[in-house]
């Protein structure tokens, strides 16, 4: 399977260029090598989206356990000032 976004060089920085739309995004950095992570992790994005999901709620919960727990009323709740 071919990689959605690739490298491009503008100028002096790095941009993303997706294959499917031809949208280019910048990376925002002139490093070849944060440029090549950061393209990675939109490629990786893109074929397991359902495993970043699983990943971003560990880091999340590691910082604030209870966060797995809550819910759309909590939130709603806590906008209220019903805390």
């Amino acid at each position: 399977m071919k990689d959605r976004y690739r490298l491009v060089r503008r100028r002096n920085r790095y941009c993303a260029v997706d294959r499917t739309t031809l949208a280019r995004e910048s990376l925002d950095t002139d490093s070849v090598k944060i440029a090549r992570r950061l393209l990675a992790a939109k490629n990786e994005a893109v074929q397991q989206g359902h495993l970043n999901l699983a990943i971003g709620r560990t880091y999340l919960s590691a910082n604030d356990p209870q966060i797995v727990e809550r819910t759309w009323q909590t939130v709603m709740d806590v906008c209220r000032g019903k805390e």
